[in-house]
């Protein structure tokens, strides 16, 4: 049988297409804005009186198109994932330029357009959230390990009050103590953002210690501190998310704890995708951190 183009049947198709692709489409646009503004702060020196210059009065754009103009209008996507990476304790705009290229402001003002275009939305960190020295040097104020962590727990309280599921570990949680850093949050309650670092496990007497030994659930929690991964309804549709270390970052990591060793990827992901597939929420997309 042959279908006209503009059939209904075409059009249903193609609304499903777009709104399906919504939860892919979406994300990688919001990975390149998103994850690229938080992690692409600037230093300014303090001698520096220069006003930066003032905000365009035009909606967010890309390429000179403003963001997502061209969606079909009256289609709402069955679920906006955004992903995002490398903060680096930022939680405030720098100064250095308007509109600002990072800090958690203008992330949690771009989640809430999405929102009120009437769309659910949800996050996941790929890590690197607590702080590390700045990408062009060492600034001449370096902040005490207390305020970093400090920092670390505030855009993790931030990062749930946006709609984040979940978030991975990256090198700057390794430089400062895998389990001091995840215990500032993960201690006091538990709660959503989870983090995420299935292949992740101890080391004791030159014996590995299971993650789940090592990174003990909060006091009254059921969850360890550093889990595999989390399943999230997101719109009506369930999200898998799996968080694991990559096989560089393991060297590294193992080098600065001794305490720390790493499971293989391969039979991480494999226990990870079956232990998803049995899920009774059944996701039917899955990330990997």
């Amino acid at each position: 049988m042959t279908v006209e183009s503009g059939s209904p049947a075409v059009a249903r198709s193609t609304r499903t297409r777009w709104r399906v692709m919504g939860v892919i489409g979406v994300a990688a646009l919001i990975a390149g804005l998103v994850c690229g503004g938080t992690s692409g702060f600037c230093y300014r020196a303090g001698n520096d009186t220069t006003a930066p210059p003032a905000p365009p009065a035009s909606e967010p754009s890309i390429g000179g198109i403003a963001l997502f103009s061209t969606w079909p209008k009256g289609v709402k996507p069955e679920a906006v994932l955004v992903l995002s990476a490398q903060t680096f304790g930022f939680v405030q705009p720098c100064g250095c330029s308007r509109p600002q290229m990072g800090g958690l402001e203008r992330r949690a003002n771009f989640i809430k357009g999405l929102k009120d275009r009437g769309w659910t939305v949800a996050g996941v960190d790929l890590g690197d959230i607590y702080p590390d020295r700045h990408p062009i040097g060492v600034p001449p104020i370096t902040a005490p390990s207390e305020q970093s962590l400090l920092k670390y727990a505030a855009t993790m309280n931030a990062l749930r009050e946006m709609g984040y599921v979940a978030v991975g570990v990256g090198k700057t949680e390794f430089n400062a103590g895998l389990f001091k850093v995840v215990a500032q949050y993960g201690l006091q309650k538990e709660q959503p953002p989870y983090t995420l670092a299935g292949n992740v496990a101890g080391v004791a007497d030159g014996k590995p210690v299971p993650r789940e030994t090592f990174f003990p659930p909060a006091p009254g929690g059921t969850r360890p501190l550093v889990g595999v991964a989390e399943v999230a309804i997101v719109g009506g549709v369930p999200i898998g998310i799996v968080g694991v270390v990559g096989p560089t970052l393991a060297k590294e990591a193992e080098k600065l704890d001794p305490l720390l060793g790493f499971l293989g990827n391969k039979e991480m992901l494999t226990s990870a995708t079956l232990a998803l597939a049995s899920h009774p929420k059944k996701p039917n997309l899955n990330v990997l951190l």
